[in-house]
């Protein structure tokens, strides 16, 4: 007998094609319920339209549910998604701002050090409570997480809610390659790799041809003495550390020091975030992107999650067609990496192999935390997610992660304990903090602005 899900997404965000895909395109799957949680009533009135409008459309009975309140969805989940976002992106341009002035080169302010810092916070007072709802009315769901910080959520899931089947999902691993591949003109995913990291400052341990097996990393550097594929800093950083970094010039500079901000256009490094909501980055997963496309005119580019909340109010309001968006559902599933990561959570009769989820490492990596949440290979299905065991890794990559490592968990256990006194010690050991006064006050500033959106911190 096949298996039947109930999908629980909270906030109606960027994970909606993938909850979509899986209840009504995936052949496989048997999707009989779907949950939203959401603090809008318009998104929700447009997410149960668009349900509705797909039901008829494909001849299924799925039943939905909507509400502000999470404990009211969740009961008999087996997938729980967190896909929201707090204040995004006028709080992150915000934190932009009041970093400049402060002197601190922040440039993504998501998932590495201070940046991750408030907005994790500000998705940990969100989240917090919304996970141990998880592990209390629903403890054998798998808990995915697709909102950064990742790592930040992830980690709250497994060391304080004891949530057993929890994972965070990031395209930057597979999105580097394929920036790649398009930069170079290379056939579309001829590159594999293994990678290991902290979300947003992985390293690619290993690349090789799909194709034959061959090792690629000769190639990689023979191309780099001539020219730079993501920017300068990718090629700075691997005549270093011998390594290439993933995620690209927009996430990484926030896990070192020594990218100032009179340094960002050398280094072709730019903030991620901009007053479009558009990341061009994420564009390179897609097979019909090209490089020169995105670069010269990003605008003609679809939009994050504008696109997809986009099309539920137009299906809503009877300006698209069910049918359309199926189509459209079906082209993203064969290329978005999410969907073939969240896919295999529904099957329970093999393991897939994937090279980015971020897991609890355990012993997979015995010279870092066995409790860090590192982004790393494994394998997944039904019954849960597995690290792959690549023993230890090179000292200077691993005390790079660790330092990240251990600026999330602290920053973690200031939400959770509402220190201030931890807050601080992340701040401190933060690479970007160069004078411990404006470090300071530039928290406080962003603290105080946000009173409502923050924990309180003592």
């Amino acid at each position: 007998m096949a298996c039947t899900d109930k999908i629980v997404q909270i906030g109606c965000g960027e994970h909606i094609p993938h909850t979509l895909t899986s209840a009504y395109v995936d052949p496989d799957t048997h999707v009989t319920e779907l949950g939203f949680v959401d603090v809008s009533e318009e998104r929700l009135d447009a997410v149960a339209a668009t349900c509705r409008a797909l039901n008829a459309a494909t001849g299924k009975q799925i039943q939905i549910t909507t509400s502000s309140q999470a404990a009211e969805v969740l009961p008999g989940a087996t997938v729980a998604v967190l896909a929201f976002a707090v204040g995004f992106p006028q709080l992150v341009l915000e934190c932009y701002e009041r970093a400049d002035r402060y002197g601190i080169p922040i440039m993504e302010a998501e998932t590495l050090g201070i940046g991750a810092g408030v907005q994790g916070w500000r998705h940990l007072k969100v989240a917090m409570p919304v996970l141990d709802q998880v592990q209390a009315l629903c403890p054998n769901a798998w808990c995915v997480t697709s909102t950064n910080p990742i790592r930040h959520l992830t980690d709250y899931a497994s060391r304080y809610a004891g949530i057993r089947k929890s994972m965070g999902l990031c395209h930057g691993a597979k999105a580097t390659l394929r920036y790649i591949e398009k930069t170079l003109g290379m056939e579309w995913e001829t590159l594999e790799s293994t990678v290991i990291g902290a979300n947003h400052l992985i390293w690619y341990l290993r690349l090789w041809d799909r194709r034959t097996g061959e090792d690629w990393y000769p190639q990689l550097r023979e191309i780099l003495q001539t020219r730079k594929l993501d920017g300068e800093m990718g090629r700075f950083l691997h005549s270093v550390f011998g390594y290439y970094p993933g995620n690209g010039p927009g996430h990484v500079p926030d896990g070192f020091g020594f990218f100032p901000r009179d340094r960002w256009e050398h280094f072709d490094i730019h903030r991620p975030v901009s007053t479009s909501n558009y990341d061009p980055f994420l564009e390179f997963t897609r097979r019909d992107a090209t490089a020169e496309s995105i670069v010269v005119d990003p605008a003609q580019a679809q939009q994050g999650n504008r696109r997809w909340v986009g099309y539920l109010r137009d299906i809503r309001d009877g300006k698209m067609e069910a049918e359309a968006l199926l189509a459209i559902l079906r082209e993203n599933r064969l290329e978005d990496p999410v969907d073939q990561i969240f896919t295999p959570l529904f099957r329970p009769d093999t393991m897939y192999y994937t090279e980015a989820l971020n897991l609890r490492n355990g012993s997979a990596v015995p010279n870092l935390p066995a409790d860090a949440i590192l982004e790393m290979p494994g394998v997944v299905n039904r019954t849960g997610a597995y690290p792959v065991a690549l023993g230890p890794i090179p000292d200077a990559l691993a005390e790079l992660i660790r330092r990240q490592i251990v600026i999330q968990k602290l920053q973690v256990d200031a939400a959770v304990q509402g220190s201030k006194q931890l807050l601080l010690q992340s701040l401190l050991l933060d690479p970007l903090i160069k004078d411990a006064e404006a470090g300071i006050a530039f928290v406080e500033e962003e603290l105080a602005a946000h009173p409502d959106v923050y924990p309180e911190f003592r």
